[in-house]
């Protein structure tokens, strides 16, 4: 499921985050049990590609639409981590006037007090070039939220980089539960309606595990 896409400006952004809007805490990157989110490898209910897509198992597009794809049906861009499926946030459909601009939430159960380590795989698709689709920058951006409080802004410049290439980059965000439940959300910043785009940030393999503190560790 290749897609192609033309140039335009480059993507201007501001992240701004509020002194105490969200408790961080110093743990390890250790973690201490299964993975709380569901599906954090993206399968879809088809078991195919799926472009364009507002239905993931597990997940809820608040906003927008995003592709779920695999090797197979993207060009040979492989997921991260020896996993299968991924997302491009920023969808498809564009060129048709639609909102393709993806935001993705999730909603777990979690302890006040308790420290949680979130890991995921961003990069970006580079496909925009020597494509037709609409494309508004080269510089793919995404904004993850915790509870509604910008936890991580992330960017990658996908100009000039090999087709199947999504340069793959392991990221973590540690934070400190203050609700006994927590929503993990993922937002693309690329496209908008006077500035379209087909393609965006790509996200893979998400994981949310209890952390767990140095001074908790055993020796």
């Amino acid at each position: 499921m290749t897609k192609t896409k033309t140039p335009v400006a480059l993507v201007t952004w501001h992240v701004l985050l509020q002194s105490g809007a969200l408790a961080f805490a110093a743990v390890t990157s250790a973690s201490a049990g299964e993975n709380l989110i569901s599906n954090g490898t993206f399968v879809p209910a088809s078991a195919t590609c799926e472009a364009g897509t507002a239905s993931i198992p597990s997940w809820t597009v608040v906003a927008g639409n995003v592709d779920v794809v695999d090797a197979a049906c993207n060009s040979n861009m492989k997921g991260p981590d020896s996993t299968n499926w991924y997302l491009d946030l920023t969808g498809s459909y564009a060129e048709d006037g639609e909102n393709d601009v993806g935001t993705l939430a999730q909603t777990v159960t979690t302890v006040v007090g308790k420290s949680y380590q979130l890991t995921f795989y961003f990069g970006g698709n580079p496909q925009w070039q020597g494509n037709v689709y609409p494309n508004d920058s080269a510089l793919k951006v995404m904004t993850v939220y915790v509870n509604g409080s910008i936890a991580g802004a992330y960017s990658v410049e996908t100009a000039g980089v090999a087709y199947t290439d999504a340069q793959w980059q392991r990221k973590a965000i540690t934070f400190t539960a203050t609700s006994t439940s927590t929503t993990i959300t993922f937002e693309s910043l690329n496209g908008s309606t006077a500035n379209p785009s087909d393609f965006g940030p790509q996200l893979g393999n998400v994981v949310l595990e209890e952390a767990v503190r140095a001074s908790d560790r055993r020796e």
